[in-house]
């Protein structure tokens, strides 16, 4: 079993599922992005920012993952789950809340040896959280978060979210610009 696991782990890492939050409740509209994310993992914030729906990106073909939404600051509450159902992306709308974290893990078939219905996850993992890498406004815009200190980070998410173009966003701020 640990060996699956970390055989599942390794395959993981080596293709590129990433990670949203988003501004709209269709999984659009500004986004924070978190770029080639493990299973089990969390992608989350503190900030303030009213994030409408979460996504996971890039699953192969006939890989079998749920989505996890959670809210109250990074991954504090779990609030939705949702498979792929043979789909390369997944998107968890919100119902009246809002989101402060995303994660994925493979759906397990098996445990100890025995049948578990799809959807069963293991309930003793933890996960890491880990703050997303990348804001990306509704113009396509990109803005790398990897090197501010939570002060800054909190203050571009919060004006990114609001901003449509990187004509909104202050000059201080664009030395960040990816593209």
């Amino acid at each position: 079993m640990k060996y699956t696991t970390a055989l599942l782990a390794l395959v993981a890492s080596a293709s590129a599922i990433d990670l949203y939050l988003h501004g709209n409740n269709d999984c659009g509209g500004s986004e924070l992005r978190c770029n080639n994310r493990n299973p089990n993992t969390c992608c989350g914030t503190n900030a303030s920012t009213p994030y409408r729906s979460v996504a996971v990106r890039g699953i192969p073909s006939g890989w079998s993952l749920q989505g996890r939404g959670y809210d109250q600051g990074n991954c504090n509450r779990l609030q939705t789950i949702s498979g792929n159902n043979g789909n390369l992306w997944i998107c968890n709308r919100s119902n009246n809340f809002f989101y402060t974290g995303v994660g994925y893990n493979f759906v397990s078939r098996k445990r100890n040896g025995v049948d578990v219905p799809v959807g069963v996850v293991a309930k003793d993992v933890k996960e890491e959280c880990q703050r997303p890498d990348a804001l990306v406004l509704e113009d396509g815009t990109e803005y790398d978060l990897t090197s501010l200190n939570e002060e800054n980070f909190d203050s571009l998410v919060t004006i990114g979210f609001n901003a449509s173009s990187s004509a909104d966003i202050p000059e201080h701020f664009q030395s960040l610009q990816i593209n």
